[in-house]
């Protein structure tokens, strides 16, 4: 499942699935241009948030990485606040 979840300026963000518990999303985050994938968001336990892990051998400007956080706040303020359900995250920015 590949559901397009939010759009910015220069990402894409897709939702690919769950955990393997079942509690949490997985995210592809892609360029809006090329839609090559530029790293993945998923549930880190340790720090209790969801965190972004940067494919290999990629650069990003200001305005990406600023995308991104943006994108991150969100969800993590949606977790905390209990509006998230498995399988339905729709932001716009």
């Amino acid at each position: 499942m590949n559901t397009r979840c939010a759009g910015y300026e220069y990402i894409d963000v897709f939702q690919t699935g769950t955990s393997k518990s079942g509690k949490t999303l997985a995210f592809s985050v892609r360029n809006r241009r090329s839609s090559d994938e530029l790293g993945t968001i998923h549930w880190h336990g340790p720090w209790r948030q969801y965190v972004y892990n940067p494919a290999d051998f990629t650069m990003y400007s200001a305005g990406c990485l600023r995308d991104v956080t943006v994108f991150l706040k969100g969800l993590n303020e949606d977790h905390r606040a209990g509006r998230l359900a498995t399988g339905t995250r729709m932001v716009t920015p």
